[in-house]
């Protein structure tokens, strides 16, 4: 995902609006940006993708769960730090646990 498609996502759907599904599209942006170097952009838009899930009534439980846990580990990946949250907890991965889960995956 490239600078500019990633600035008209969160354009079309800023962080500081109200909008529900921002932890749906805001995973790859903050990936982008992590990968590019801005790793506190990043943190930003996983946390925001986070809160956005607490306010999300049409999904499903399951489908919350998920996210939550992708997102989290993101943010454990990120901050290098455990995340937790709704009573979800995670550590970070190094990278050679990374590449050993995506290849089990």
């Amino acid at each position: 995902m490239g600078k500019e498609l990633s600035e008209q996502i969160l354009e079309l759907n800023p962080p500081q609006g109200d909008g529900d599904f921002k932890f749906g599209c805001y995973f790859p942006v903050a990936q982008y940006y992590y990968e590019s170097g801005n790793k506190d952009r990043a943190i930003e838009l996983i946390e925001v993708a986070i809160k956005s899930l607490d306010h999300s009534e049409p999904v499903p439980d399951q489908t919350k769960q998920r996210y939550l846990t992708s997102l989290l580990q993101a943010l454990a990946n990120y901050t290098g730090e455990p995340a937790c949250h709704a009573g979800l907890c995670v550590a970070p991965q190094n990278k050679t646990s990374e590449t050993q889960n995506a290849v089990t995956s």
